[in-house]
């Protein structure tokens, strides 16, 4: 309206009753822009809700990074692609640059790509979506934040620590902590992935605790590590017996299939009497009968042995007893020839801390903690990666 007044114009419409050379007509044009400016803006407000309420239920109206991927229109965990993911985060808080990653990933080509460069990383370090966060608007003037909208691939607290990492020489700096269980523990509260901190003591020694941003817990490495150790231990120790005992128990079982073996013994009888009956009626000389009665009671004797093979197996039982039979033979084994044991037995405590945090690292899934009695945490479960699963036969991929 102040635009037409000084141009010296007026508004004059065919179907509404709006004149703007008189205050009557110039009201009601300013009454109706109003509340069609009303609605406008009405119809904005429902849309930014309708869409935040989308975002808040992982609807983000974006194409899905790697590591992710839209099912039912949500963002979820893509199992395919978060591990290189994950790896990316890890390689820079350690003090890898931009350029160290993507040549690594170039090399290895990485989901394919041969065309990873410093800034594909910088980007993918920098998106808060890793983390289970959302920014909507970035390149607005008024950015929209949500927290805690999708499952994570990595705490907040390593997040973070990646993004102070970038004010640092990433081509000159290396981090002299290292974590055992660093994106591998989750919350015994949540669920979510803890972060990891540390703390150096004047003696030098280092002491790791993990975190929860949202639980406000701390829990100290050295518990989770203890049981961690029994586990691995077990799974070492039943290991060996299965291998020492059960696998060749199995495999006699495949290999002589005692209905086979008991059909071909039968065959083998009757073919005995034929050749005795051949020599009653002077088919055979002496020499011959001989001949092939040896040979006969010779397959006979075989066949029986694997039977008895057979019996032998479907008897024996696999209980905990074994496994005490099995640490025995072992402290004997270790006391009387210690040398001849440590050389040919190499078990985790004989890994160094590196050692079993790049194990760690590459086997295991994420650890579940659970809460015992007087509000403590103790190990639950260790998922393990399909990647060793799958080649196995196993479904379940958990211990």
């Amino acid at each position: 309206m102040k635009s037409l007044d000084e141009n010296n114009a007026y508004l004059d419409c065919a179907n509404d009753d709006i004149n703007t050379t008189n205050a009557n007509g110039r009201m009601v044009a300013r009454l109706l822009t109003t509340v069609s400016q009303n609605e406008i803006e009405r119809t904005s407000e429902r849309t930014k809700i309708g869409l935040a309420g989308a975002i808040k239920v992982g609807n983000i109206p974006h194409k899905a990074p790697f590591g992710y991927k839209h099912e039912n229109k949500k963002l979820v965990v893509d199992e395919t692609t978060k591990d290189e993911i994950i790896r990316i985060f890890n390689l820079y808080y350690e003090g890898n640059s931009y350029q160290t990653i993507s040549n690594l990933y170039n090399e290895e080509k990485v989901f394919g790509k041969t065309n990873w460069c410093d800034s594909t990383i910088q980007k993918i370090l920098e998106n808060e979506i890793y983390k289970g966060d959302f920014v909507h608007g970035k390149r607005t003037n008024n950015p929209t934040y949500y927290e805690n909208i999708v499952e994570p691939l990595i705490s907040k607290e390593l997040w973070e620590e990646c993004q102070v990492q970038k004010k640092k020489n990433s081509r000159n700096y290396k981090r002299d902590k290292e974590y055992l269980f660093l994106q591998k523990l989750k919350c015994p509260k949540c669920g979510r992935i803890l972060g990891g901190n540390a703390t150096r003591k004047k003696n030098g020694n280092i002491y790791y605790y993990y975190q929860c941003h949202d639980c406000k817990i701390s829990i100290k490495e050295t518990e989770i590590e203890k049981e961690f150790d029994n586990f691995i231990n077990e799974i070492q120790e039943y290991d060996s017996i299965v291998n020492q005992t059960l696998l060749p128990m199995i495999k006699t079982k495949l290999n002589n299939p005692k209905d086979k073996l008991v059909k071909e013994l039968n065959e083998q009888n009757n073919k005995f009497e034929r050749i005795r009956k051949a020599y009653i009626n002077s088919s055979f000389t002496i020499e011959e009968y001989d001949s092939e009665k040896e040979i006969v009671e010779n397959t006979i004797k075989i066949l029986e042995e694997k039977i008895r093979d057979c019996d032998i197996c479907n008897e024996l039982k696999f209980t905990p007893e074994d496994i005490l039979i099995k640490r025995d033979l072992d402290y004997i084994n270790k006391t009387v020839y210690p040398t001849e044991y440590e050389e040919n037995t190499y078990m985790w405590k004989d890994y160094d801390r590196s050692e079993k945090a790049d194990l760690i690292m590459r086997y295991v899934d994420y650890v579940e903690l659970e809460y015992y009695k007087n509000n403590q945490v103790r190990l639950g479960e260790v998922y393990f990666r399909e990647s060793i699963c799958k080649p196995m036969g196993y479904v379940k991929k958990s211990v």
